[in-house]
């Protein structure tokens, strides 16, 4: 999210100079004779002051609060602000805050509010579209995800979440455009070439995909996205011993050789397939339940070829 510039604004200055004590002498205290009153909680006393602000400085005081990381105080400001004066980018910040803070379904409200003020917010419809498909809601996910990349092509994490909806509806094709897409905004991301590479991988396009994850180790070496699904190029071609090898440099080894054995009992190698779960076992007995499981799958396809 982009805030607003840091700067000293209205509220700064006040508070600086003291001019504040004076202007707003009815909620501190002690600039006018009378009844001695007692002391207001410093909290209160803000919210008060801040009461007595323009939007704008309200909205300043906010994003300045954001940039701190005082996300709670900011939604509070900012929905002060939204009292006086309404606006789609003032939502889209409670929203985005709401989104960091884990807090799903305020977020949505949030960008709803935006896109209800502006239907052409390009980014409240990125954002809701990420919300969706996180919360695993494929078809509200890909109607705003297509919105904003409609109204703004350049929205990479768009078109890369786009690609991940395409191939797991195994449409590579569509996968492959949206993952270029976002490489035209962003050309050096090893997420996206990584992305990218999957696609074609899962096309059946091997050397292009090995092409791919290698750009990929090169612009971030030990990238482990990229190493461990150029093991698992490597155990597709039953290149299975350098399969191990580098995907065990990403991730534990049990699992890798047990996801190894998996691509070896997809491509019919029934032993092989067994000895990676065996040793999957070996290596982890105590709760290595996926690879006891795949063994049976393995014994269960023997006896079905057997008849």
């Amino acid at each position: 999210m982009t805030l607003l510039p840091s700067r000293r604004g209205l509220f700064g200055r006040l508070l600086g100079t003291g001019v504040i004590c004076c202007a707003l002498c009815g909620v501190l205290g002690g600039c006018v004779a009378g009844a001695a009153r007692p002391p207001q909680d410093p909290a209160e006393a803000r919210a008060e002051a801040v009461k007595q602000l323009s939007p704008e400085a309200i909205t300043e005081a906010a994003d300045q609060a954001a940039r701190q990381g005082e996300l709670e105080r900011a939604i509070v400001l900012y929905s002060q602000a939204i009292e006086v004066k309404p606006s789609a980018d003032l939502w889209f910040r409670v929203g985005w805050i709401y989104g960091r803070l884990g807090k799903q379904q305020p977020a949505e409200q949030a960008f709803a509010n935006t896109l209800q003020l502006d239907p052409g917010y390009a980014r409240a419809h990125e954002e809701l579209g990420l919300l969706y498909l996180e919360n695993r809601q494929r078809e509200k996910s890909a109607e705003h995800l297509n919105k904003a990349v409609e109204i703004d092509p350049a929205l990479w994490r768009s078109h890369n979440a786009l690609g991940v909806l395409a191939d797991t509806s195994q449409d590579y094709a569509a996968a492959i455009r949206h993952y270029e897409a976002a490489l035209a905004v962003d050309p050096d991301s090893p997420l996206l070439i990584c992305n990218l590479g999957y696609s074609h991988y899962l096309a059946g396009n091997l050397d292009r995909a090995e092409q791919l994850y290698a750009q990929a180790l090169i612009l971030q070496p030990g990238y482990p996205a990229a190493t461990v699904k150029m093991g698992l190029l490597y155990a597709r071609r039953a290149d299975y011993e350098r399969a191990v090898e580098v995907m065990g440099a990403a991730m534990d080894k049990a699992k890798a050789y047990n996801d190894v054995g998996y691509v070896a009992f997809k491509n019919g190698d029934l032993d092989v397939a067994e000895a990676l779960f065996a040793e999957a076992i070996r290596l982890s007995p105590t709760y290595y339940e996926t690879a006891q499981q795949n063994q049976k799958r393995v014994r269960l396809a023997r006896r079905v070829a057997s008849r």
